[in-house]
């Protein structure tokens, strides 16, 4: 195997482990928080910039269709999904609102928002996260412990999932990891009796 890709796995697994203690804990919260909100007939929006929204696309697209157990769909909407509302809302009025905008039409009180986070201190995700606590809609931010500033927007109720990585792309892999682990969790809290 050529070096610099042995290297790079070494480098995957070595972030893995090194999370592997601290991430069920951080995660447990966040399980019950979406497993609540959808037995109180509510839903989960998520949303993210760059890979961090096709995180979040598949995220939602594991909660409508199943990962592992034929089940029925289960509420999810991801904010980032249509190019045309984006493109029409950050023309119409500033890029900060494309997410929030959606939320203000579509949430409600109890509906939890996903966010996943890359640390590039992305405004229009503050403006969600902003909108979300007007709406009284609780929010999982998941993320690298290097980004602390979308944490000082989080309040009471809300949850925050780091990951310790300081290499975006390998980030991304344990993001992805994440929200697969919590899709497959949901399953097994709902419907494996």
């Amino acid at each position: 195997m050529d070096s610099s890709m042995g290297s790079l796995f070494q480098q995957h697994l070595d972030t893995l482990l090194n999370n592997m203690d601290s991430l069920p804990d951080s995660m447990a919260p966040a399980l019950e928080l979406m497993v609540s909100t959808i037995l109180n007939d509510r839903k989960i929006f998520a949303c993210g910039n760059g890979f961090g929204g096709t995180i979040a696309q598949t995220f939602c697209q594991q909660m409508l269709n199943h990962t592992n157990n034929e089940r029925p769909a289960l509420p999810a909407f991801c904010l980032n999904d249509s190019a045309t509302t984006i493109s029409a809302i950050s023309h119409r009025y500033k890029y900060n609102e494309v997410y929030a905008r959606q939320l203000r039409a579509l949430g409600l009180p109890g509906d939890c928002l996903l966010i996943i986070d890359s640390d590039q201190q992305y405004a229009n995700l503050n403006t969600t996260i902003q909108t979300a606590h007007d709406r009284d809609i609780y929010v999982v931010v998941i993320h690298p412990n290097s980004s602390q500033n979308i944490l000082t927007l989080l309040g009471d109720g809300d949850i925050s999932v780091g990951i310790e990585c300081d290499n975006p792309a390998v980030l991304l892999q344990i993001e992805l990891l994440v929200v697969t682990a919590l899709t497959d969790m949901i399953e097994q809290s709902l419907f494996s009796h």
